[in-house]
């Protein structure tokens, strides 16, 4: 089984998407950039993950941050917050 983890990010001055894939006891490590591309190079070649698990914001550039997220106050309340998501992630 292969596990991938997405922590996104959009700053365009530098990596600040990590990604992480898991194969067995074999853990590989990247940081990338906002563009598809700088991500899909950080990708080990032939990951074909089971599962696949992201943390961000997934909004369009642009949108107010602090809109109402319906998904991740989902997470944020039982059955899920006590193995997902502690709490709102753009709240202070």
């Amino acid at each position: 089984m292969q596990l991938m983890g997405v922590d996104i990010g959009f700053s365009t001055n530098r990596p600040t998407t990590g990604i992480a894939c898991l194969e067995g006891d074999e853990l590989y490590l990247r940081r990338a950039g906002t563009p598809w591309n700088s991500r899909e190079t950080q990708i080990p070649h032939g990951c074909r993950p089971s599962i696949i698990a992201l943390d961000g914001p997934l909004l369009p550039q642009g949108t107010n941050e602090l809109i109402h997220r319906h998904c991740e106050s989902v997470f944020s309340r039982s059955p899920f917050h006590n193995r997902c998501k502690p709490g709102l992630s753009h709240w202070a």
